[in-house]
């Protein structure tokens, strides 16, 4: 489990499930983790928590310390990764799964430990 003083997000590995003491940033992002096989756009994130897009975007800092925009791309990374991980899909199928048009546009990267992502 990981903690975190009041106001920050707390990821539970058992549920994955986003602990934020704002109700609206607490849409936002479970909109964004819902929707992290496609691309979304940042008046999408709004619209679907409630809030106009530049309240939502300043309480996202004070709650996230991050961007909208920026949660948006690290969720879809991360859904990229695990589909590349836990598929036997071909890199274009996986490409199209996630709202890419072109395969060309994934990018594969190393990991931490040196290993290289497969598709």
């Amino acid at each position: 489990m990981i903690t975190a003083k009041t106001g920050e997000v707390v990821v539970r590995q058992s549920s994955d499930t986003f602990v934020i003491d704002d109700a609206a940033v607490a849409k936002a992002l479970r909109f964004i983790q819902e929707n992290a096989h496609r691309p979304v756009k940042v008046d999408e994130v709004a619209l679907a928590s409630g809030m106009y897009r530049r309240g939502l975007e300043r309480r996202f800092k004070e709650y996230v310390s991050r961007t909208i925009l920026q949660s948006c791309r690290e969720a879809r990374v991360d859904y990229l990764d695990k589909i590349l991980k836990e598929s036997r899909f071909s890199l274009e199928e996986i490409a199209e799964q996630c709202g890419f048009t072109q395969s060309s546009r994934i990018r594969l990267f190393p990991d931490p430990i040196g290993n290289q992502a497969n598709a």
